[in-house]
């Protein structure tokens, strides 16, 4: 049986306060008096609230997530350069979503897809054949942006 889900709503009534309040404190914006502050973060954290990133995904227009397709995650090689991007995104509070194109077109297109209909906020690639994969001709249309 699933645990139900402890929402913003329960945790400003129990603390005494707007959902608009809540949300600022939780979601670390905006002005909240600190004894307010300190109110609703005890008041979460009694409650188990966790944040929906969904649904701030949803507000934000961003999820704080990079898609990373691999090659080969199994390969050393993959690893080492996976935990350095691991690495990176975590010291900014991102989140990483790891695919494996297993070197091939296909599963490179399909993790593509995947990605980029879980809305990430970014996208690195290596390509499986620079000349004629997809993802590699894309970086010629204007909408991306390539660092």
């Amino acid at each position: 049986m699933k645990a139900a889900k402890v929402t913003i709503v329960e945790v400003a009534a129990k603390a005494g306060v707007s959902v608009a309040t809540a949300s600022r404190v939780l979601g670390n914006y905006g002005y909240a008096g600190a004894k307010t502050r300190e109110r609703v973060e005890a008041v979460a954290s009694e409650l188990g609230y966790r944040p929906n990133k969904l649904a701030r995904g949803l507000i934000t227009g961003q999820t704080r997530t990079i898609g990373v397709i691999a090659g080969d995650i199994s390969s050393p090689f993959y690893a080492a350069v996976l935990r350095g991007i691991s690495d990176g995104v975590e010291a900014r509070g991102m989140s990483m979503l790891i695919t494996n194109s297993d070197e091939t077109v296909a599963r490179e297109i399909a993790a593509t897809k995947l990605l980029r209909e879980n809305q990430v906020d970014g996208l690195i690639v290596s390509p499986c054949d620079v000349m004629d994969s997809p993802t590699s001709k894309r970086r010629l249309q204007p909408e991306y942006r390539w660092c």
